[in-house]
């Protein structure tokens, strides 16, 4: 839900208030699919670590998604919140990225497959 927030909300309000300072669409798009997917990647680190953990678990020691959460954070509300975000951060530039050129391409490709602006 955060990496859709940030794609679809997020990303245009930053893209648009960086317009006038940058003028090149590609460029000020590409900034601001850059920052909200890191922003978005620090923001569900938490809940992907968490859910991690219950898949991986054999031994039944996180049956539970309060008990796997008490598990990212007692290392600490700072460490466990942001360990291994910054490889979150990168799958999900890449992922946005891809999202932001098929946004841009599909309709020319495939007018048939895309809604129609109004």
């Amino acid at each position: 839900m955060v990496v859709w927030s940030a794609f679809f909300g997020l990303r245009q309000n930053v893209e648009d208030r960086l317009t006038p300072f940058i003028p090149n669409p590609v460029l000020s798009g590409g900034i601001a699919s850059l920052s909200t997917s890191a922003l978005a990647a620090l923001l569900s680190n938490p809940f992907a670590k968490m859910n991690v953990l219950m898949q991986g678990d054999t031994t039944n020691a996180f049956p539970s998604t309060w008990q796997a959460g008490r598990a990212v954070f007692a290392k600490g509300i700072v460490k466990g919140f942001t360990e291994g975000a910054h490889v979150r951060s990168a799958y999900l530039i890449q992922y946005l990225a891809v999202l932001r050129v098929l946004e841009k391409v599909l309709p020319d490709y495939m007018p048939s497959l895309c809604f129609e602006e109004e």
